[in-house]
Formats: structure tokens, sequence, C-alpha cells
């Protein structure tokens, strides 16, 4: 069952006003504020007034750039940041925050080019350094994410976020103990970061040590029970210790919380089939297909659901008129259903070594993209 760490965790910059905070308006002081909505308030009321500095109004829309990012409301917050960037293209933290809103958006290049051009205006901005790591970590490159967040922890050691980071790219790496050293880090600087215990849990699950991971995603839980991909992790974590029906439980509530994480779906199908219910599977399996068209496990256990049914409806009549032949044998039709999930981005290697498990001639001709015929 897979498990995951957080999602994009990016770190959002304020920019201060000038002057003692005594001295700052209250429009200035709500625009720096860390509730979403009422920096809104305030730097609109900043951007609408008409006596602010140029200085002052970059600083307004980037810190409202910011707020919309907290919101989910990421197009929003890149307007804002190109406007600030216009007014004042040396103010790092517009680029930073731009930068963190292309990275929830999963345009993870133009995020990394804001995040060095944020760097190269202010070298000590370790929020941008973490914040280019998680980028990193999202295409996957996580020898560069892991510089990253060595460089942000050297410039700040007290930034949680950047060991609850790197902790993240251990765990994705499969370094689990050094995962776990991050977030017991993480959880020191700040003990109410319920993310912190989540990627604990999700190494813990890892190392196969359920009984501990359930207990940091209830602790996650606790402190935020919003957090889906907490009920999603302590539901893997059931999982993998066969409490099915528990499993589920934490699935459903997951989806209720996050309708688009095709993980909670995935494994809430690997729940079902587990306990013998191929019929429940199946619409789970084609549901995180339609999330993630390249889940190639999906495809996977989705053809072995069928084939557990005596059922092969991925090979139709168009993949029929592909094989050349309209009566392909049972025991070719699965293989076939097996092997589509292969077919998939990086895992054909891994399937062209399963399918040679199966000795079989046809898996491997359909993994080249051959004709059956």
């Amino acid at each position: 069952m897979r498990s995951r760490s957080a999602l994009p965790f990016v770190l959002m910059q304020i920019a201060g006003f000038s002057g003692a905070a005594a001295a700052q308006t209250p429009d200035q002081q709500r625009c720096s504020a860390l509730d979403p909505d009422l920096a809104i308030r305030g730097c609109t009321a900043m951007i609408q007034s008409g006596e602010e500095t140029a200085e002052n109004l970059a600083k307004a829309f980037s810190n409202r750039g910011a707020a919309y990012t907290n919101k989910g409301q990421y197009d929003r917050a890149i307007e804002n940041c190109d406007q600030a960037i216009r007014l004042n293209p040396n103010l790092a933290e517009a680029f930073s925050n731009r930068g963190a809103a292309y990275t929830n958006k999963g345009q993870y290049d133009r995020a990394i080019e804001d995040f060095d051009q944020a760097i190269r205006l202010n070298p000590n901005l370790a929020e941008a350094f973490s914040n280019k790591g998680e980028a990193y970590r999202h295409k996957r490159q996580y020898g560069r994410a892991i510089e990253d967040f060595d460089q942000a922890i050297r410039l700040n050691p007290n930034l949680a976020e950047a060991f609850l980071n790197r902790g993240a790219a251990y765990n994705d790496k499969g370094q689990y103990d050094r995962a776990i050293e991050d977030c017991d880090q993480a959880i020191r600087l700040n003990p109410n970061d319920a993310k912190a215990f989540e990627n604990r849990g999700a190494a813990h699950n890892g190392k196969g040590q359920y009984d501990r991971a359930i207990e940091n995603f209830e602790q996650a839980i606790r402190l935020n029970p919003n957090l889906a991909e907490a009920f999603y992790n302590r539901g893997a974590a059931y999982n993998g210790k066969g409490q099915y029906d528990r499993a589920i439980e934490d699935f459903d509530q997951a989806i209720r919380l996050n309708p688009n994480l095709a993980e909670a779906f995935f494994n809430r199908g690997g729940a079902y089939a587990a306990t013998g219910q191929p019929n429940r599977a199946i619409p789970d399996f084609d549901q995180a297909i339609r999330l993630n068209p390249n889940f190639a496990g999906a495809f996977y256990n989705r053809g072995v659901a069928y084939s557990r049914k005596g059922e092969y409806p991925a090979l139709d009549s168009a993949r029929r008129a592909r094989y050349g032949r309209e009566n392909v044998p049972p025991s070719v039709l699965a293989l076939g259903a097996l092997c589509d999930s292969w077919n998939v981005g990086s895992n054909v290697r891994l399937g062209s070594r399963n399918c040679d498990s199966y000795r079989s001639l046809y898996c491997r001709q359909e993994a080249a993209g051959r004709n059956y015929a």
C-alpha cells in the first residue's frame, strides 16, 4: 500500500512595512497578518487608498498574493505578485511568493525560476531555498532538493519547515531513519505542526512500523482534523496491519476532505480487493486513473481485479483489432490487462521485468507497443 508525505509545503514571505509597528497604519498591520482573509482586507485597503508609496504598494500586492496562495487561489496570487514585481523588480519576497503559487499549481520549472531570482536578490533568504527544494522534490530530483534544504537550514537553523521538507525528501527516497530525524527536529521547533507528525508517520509506515505510524497520524489529526493526508496515511497503516475495515473508514474520510486525492481511491480499492470485493475495488481504481492518468499501479490493480472476475474489458474490440484476431486466449487477455499498467511512464522497465516472470512473449510485445498478430 502506498504511503505519502505531505503535499507541497511552501513558505509565504510577508513583507514588513518601514517604521515601528506602532507607527504603521491599521491597514498596514492587517496586510502583514498571517490570517489570509485579514491580510487580504488590509492589503486591499492599502492598494485602494491612493496614499501609499510605490515601495509599500509592491509589498501590499506581494502580501496579498501570499494570502491568496494560502487560500488556494493560485492564479489570483500570481496576478498580485506580477503587479508587485512590476512596481518593484528588486522585491525578493514577491518572486518567492509567486514561485510558491507556481509550486502549488504543479508548474515546478517556473517556480524554480522565481526562487532563483529571489535568491539572486537576497542570497540569505532561507525560505526561498526551502521553497526551491520543495519544487525539486516534486520533480523527484531529491538530491538537488536536499541540497537546497541543507542551505536553508544553514541560513536559519530554526526554520522548522526546512526540516519538515527535507524529511519528506528523505521519505521519498526511502531513507526513513533520516526522515524521522528531520521530523523529530521539526516537531521540536514547532510541536503544533500536524504535517510534521504526518510525515514522521509516513516514515514509520515505510519501515513497516504501523503502530508507531498510527500514533503519529492520530496526533496529526488531533492538531488538524481537516488534514486529508493524515487520514489517508493512517488508512495505509491499517491496510498494512490487515485491518481493512478500519482502513476503508480512513480512506472514506480522506476522500471527503479531498476528493482529488488519487492515492486514497487507489488504496481503498486495494482494501476492497483484499477483502474479496472486486466490484467495489474497480470503481476506485477507475477514479484513481481519472484523477491521475499516469497512475501505473492503479492500471495494474484494476487489471488484477478484472482478471480475478474473469473479465477483461480493457481488451475491448479496439484492442482485439490491434492484436489482429478476434479470439484471444483468456490467459493472454489477463496478461494483457496487467501489462496495461506497465505502458505508463517510468514503469515500463518494471513491467518488463514482471512480464518476464510470466514468461509471456505477448506481454513483452505489448510493452514494446507491437501487435500480437
